[in-house]
């Protein structure tokens, strides 16, 4: 493989990960009101995946992949901005679940319109076929990068 499309693939996937992140952060900038961080809108989205009755600490640090204490402070942020609450299970009040309240659900829902309208921009003028191109590779983008976080 030549060095030239090493280098030229290397730039590409670094400046559109930087991008995407830019991207976020900038809509969530707008959004001074809600004094949320990227970290903090992609915990309430994994908690917001969650079934009705809620996710644990370590559920959703396992999702994020950070530790429990990390998200256990985010957690608490969250619990303190009122975009969640917590409550012990009644069965073994070690478990803790977290679910999102009607704040944490309408900031979920508006974060999901992002990630669509991110979506449907990307692809407009995409025909059929290169939509299809476009999943396989960055499928085999996600598969490569999820076994390379397992086995580094």
């Amino acid at each position: 493989m030549d060095s030239r499309f090493r280098d030229t693939l290397n730039e590409v996937l670094t400046d559109t990960y930087r991008g995407i992140l830019r991207y976020e952060e900038q809509l969530i900038a707008r959004q001074k009101a809600l004094k949320l961080t990227i970290g903090e809108i992609h915990t309430l989205e994994v908690i917001g995946k969650a079934v009705s009755s809620g996710i644990t600490i370590s559920q959703i640090a396992n999702a994020l992949d950070l530790t429990a204490a990390t998200v256990v402070v985010s957690v608490n942020r969250l619990e303190k901005k009122g975009f969640v609450e917590k409550r012990r299970d009644t069965k073994d009040r070690r478990h803790v679940f977290v679910t999102l309240t009607k704040r944490g659900l309408v900031v979920d829902r508006l974060h999901k319109r992002f990630h669509q309208h991110l979506v449907d921009e990307l692809i407009k003028g995409f025909d059929c076929e290169e939509k299809r191109v476009l999943l396989d590779v960055m499928d085999k983008l996600r598969v490569y990068f999820a076994q390379a976080s397992v086995n580094p």
